[in-house]
């Protein structure tokens, strides 16, 4: 009995495997397109591209996308990527719809592929743009991205050029009524002839997140950011930009503010000219230029403004300038009452802090959460914002 029963029971567990196997295999191939080609849209597109091989089925599948994700990386030469590219874009279903297109290039990628991608996104209304690549300083570059910023459907664009030496410039008014996130490196904002301030998110009525990156003023003296709907604001200027343009900021409902660079000129307090009250998370990242007299005023001022947030983050160079604040620490308090938790940022451990800064803006906060962690400060060119 004993051994009948093992050897029937061997065949049937072999059949319910092999039945198993089957019925995962029926799924799949029972699965209707649109399931597959979004499920397909989670890769990046030279590997969707090679699903083509799999059957006659899934050969065209991937003309359907409507995320395209192209990556320098999965490629050895740049010759390589730009036949891709343009091989993508040529045999692309023209009818099937496009929400989303991300290119990453680590070099120098090429004005006409750069071109093709741009007015491929315009062409389809895109939803989604996002560009993270190297720019030549070629002055074809000064207008390639204008057609982006008439693009009305678009709602997330993220555009990053490094060293590009702001050669690329935006028009005086961006029309994106729809744009709700916007994350812009190395651009350089423009204003009209007759006027010395440039606000070009004037038409952005619903733009919640803005990420202004090492970006340049080139002419004007004032950049203007006047937004209803705005809830965080980030302005980077590198460790190396001696000279940020102003920034004056009216954003009644902005909740999450971070400033990374350097303080050199005590005229940098406009970029608080407006109050701050209802900001209830700062990050402040400054390295005040101490050979410049009146820059730890200005700082000590900057503080004043935030003073009712109640999560602070902040580097060493920070709690540095602060320290030199004349007649430091016996100065009246900067008004952090409502402070939950402070975070400071240093290159190592052993760095000391300076002696009494954190006590002294956790005075009127006493119980408030304090951290020191390890890491670069936010105006760093190793630190990259996404």
């Amino acid at each position: 009995m004993t051994a009948e029963y093992i050897v029937d029971k061997q065949p049937m567990m072999k059949t319910s495997m092999h039945s198993e196997s089957e019925q995962e295999v029926d799924i799949i191939s029972t699965l209707p397109d649109s399931i597959v080609t979004h499920i397909m849209e989670f890769l990046v597109t030279k590997e969707a591209v090679h699903t083509s091989i799999l059957s006659k089925r899934w050969k065209h599948l991937w003309k359907s996308l409507a995320i395209l994700i192209i990556n320098s990386n999965q490629f050895d030469k740049a010759e390589f990527f730009k036949k891709f590219v343009l091989k993508v874009l040529q045999h692309r279903d023209y009818s099937s719809a496009l929400r989303k297109i991300v290119v990453k290039h680590n070099g120098h990628i090429h004005f006409h592929i750069l071109a093709k991608i741009i007015n491929y996104a315009v062409s389809y209304e895109v939803e989604q743009f996002k560009l993270d690549t190297f720019l030549r300083n070629d002055v074809r570059n000064m207008l390639l991205f204008h057609p982006l910023f008439y693009l009305r459907s678009l709602k997330r664009l993220d555009v990053s050029l490094r060293k590009s030496g702001w050669i690329a410039q935006l028009p005086v008014t961006l029309d994106l009524p729809q744009l709700v996130y916007c994350h812009l490196r190395h651009f350089s904002f423009t204003s009209s002839d007759d006027k010395d301030f440039s606000n070009p998110f004037l038409n952005c009525k619903k733009l919640r997140t803005l990420v202004i990156d090492n970006c340049n003023l080139s002419n004007g003296k004032i950049l203007c950011l006047v937004s209803d709907k705005l809830v965080n604001l980030t302005i980077r200027f590198c460790f190396y930009f001696y000279n940020p343009f102003k920034v004056t900021i009216y954003a009644p409902n902005l909740e999450a503010f971070t400033f990374a660079g350097r303080l050199n000129s005590t005229n940098n307090h406009e970029i608080f000219e407006h109050n701050l009250d209802f900001i209830g998370e700062a990050n402040i990242d400054v390295l005040c230029h101490s050979s410049i007299p009146g820059v730890e005023e200005t700082l000590k001022n900057w503080f004043r403004r935030i003073s009712n947030v109640h999560s602070l983050s902040l580097c060493l160079q920070t709690l540095e300038g602060l320290s030199h604040i004349p007649d430091f620490p016996y100065i009246e308090s900067m008004g952090f009452s409502k402070l939950k938790s402070v975070i400071v940022r240093r290159f190592a451990e052993t760095v000391p802090l300076p002696k009494g800064v954190l006590d002294y803006l956790l005075q009127d906060s006493p119980l408030a959460e304090r951290r020191i962690i390890q890491g670069e400060p936010l105006y760093s060119e190793t630190y990259d914002l996404t």
